[in-house]
Order: C-alpha cells, then structure tokens, then sequence
C-alpha cells in the first residue's frame, strides 16, 4: 500500500503553540507579531490598517473647511445647529437600518468616484521635512485617570496617561492622548535635562521636557517606567 499523497504547499496543523513572541492574526489569523499595544496583526493587515486610518484623517482635514463652510453660510440665514445636523442625519441616510445605510453611503462614494475621475497630476509628499522645535506645541503636564486599567507589564502602553499641550498661539489643550505606533518617532536630546521631540511622520511634533519623559514613554509603550 502507498502512503496518500501530500501537497508539499498546504499548511500544517499541529497542536503545538505558537513560540513567543509569535501570535496568530487577530484579522485573518495569519502567523503575526504582537503589535505596541499587544493586538497581533499579520503585515497585511497592519498596512491597510494604517491605511484605513491615513484615508480616515484625509477624509476629515479635506471635509472640514468644506463643512465649516457650509455652516457658517446657513447659520447666517437662519438655521440652527440642530437643523444642520437633522440635514447631516437624512444626507447619511441615518435612519435607515444599518444594512441600508451601508448600501446608500457606497452608492454615494461609488457615484462621486464616477462623477468626478481622479485627478491627472497628484502632488507627491516633500522627502524631507524641516522641523523648528521652538514653534511646536510643548507638553506641559501628564495626567493619570486612575479609572482606566493599568499597563499589564513593562513596556505595555499606559492607556491611563493624558497631557496638557500648549499650542504655538499659547493656548492650552487638556487631556491629549498619545497615539503609540510605527509612526511614532521620539528623538532625545543628547542632554539628559534637555528637552525630546516626539514626531508623528506626516503629523505634528510636541516638544517633551525631560521631567516628563518617562510618561511620555510609558504613554508611548517604549518603557514602562516612572509615575504621573
């Protein structure tokens, strides 16, 4: 009796677990890495994402002055926020049932995709980019929510911490989170009382002094070390 054949191609399942520090997709349950904040993700998956989150701020930087706009012209004649916002609700299609709602919001994208091509030219982004750390926002004190959980282990992100930010125009914003990620690039200072930089590529820059360093790592999951 021959043994059956195999192809040589196909996965093979065992029992065994996977070795640290290999996990499964949580997605689509291929062999992955565990992420910062400890949700595995396959490379595939990590890409779209990040892209998925690029398309989400570009939606939002373009629609905003447009929206603002188109406030501000029918406020002007008379309407309230709460009758823009009914207008909102009825353009989404809102009070459809869910499965509806999703069938008309791609109708519209699908219909706009087909009304208005893609631009010819599209402008790609500069290969550098100059930074004064002197005019960017500066973080000015760390905050702990003692109702939020705390980090599971050294180098796990503290999702308790929040910051006070004063902007370049001198006004201060309270309760900043700070997004962990590859995107996260925290450049110190060759002085250990000097100030970092913490730059998000393609996003804003916050100047951390270094008494608040250890939260902004701690924040950051790079390490897991000092108090708020």
């Amino acid at each position: 009796m021959t043994a059956p054949m195999t192809d040589p191609a196909a996965p093979a399942y065992t029992s065994r677990t996977l070795p640290a520090p290999w996990a499964e997709c949580e997605v689509c349950g291929s062999l992955a890495l565990p992420d910062l904040d400890g949700s595995p993700r396959c490379p595939s998956c990590a890409a779209r994402d990040r892209q998925l989150c690029a398309a989400e701020q570009h939606l939002a930087a373009l629609f905003a002055p447009q929206l603002a706009a188109w406030v501000h012209h029918y406020t002007a004649q008379g309407l309230s926020a709460a009758q823009l916002y009914e207008c909102l609700e009825s353009w989404a299609g809102s009070w459809m049932n869910p499965q509806a709602q999703g069938q008309h919001l791609t109708a519209l994208l699908t219909n706009a995709a087909r009304e208005y091509p893609a631009p010819s030219f599209t402008p790609s982004p500069p290969d550098r980019v100059q930074l004064d750390a002197r005019t960017l926002p500066q973080i000015l004190a760390a905050q702990l929510d003692p109702a939020r959980p705390a980090a599971s282990g050294p180098g796990q992100i503290d999702r308790r911490l929040t910051f006070t930010v004063r902007e370049a125009n001198g006004q201060e914003r309270e309760h900043l989170h700070l997004s962990p990620g590859y995107d996260a690039l925290l450049i110190l200072n060759t002085a250990p009382e000097g100030e970092a930089l913490l730059y998000y590529t393609g996003g804003e820059g916050l100047r951390v002094p270094a008494r608040l360093l250890p939260q902004v790592r701690a924040a950051l999951g790079y390490w897991a070390e000092g108090e708020a």
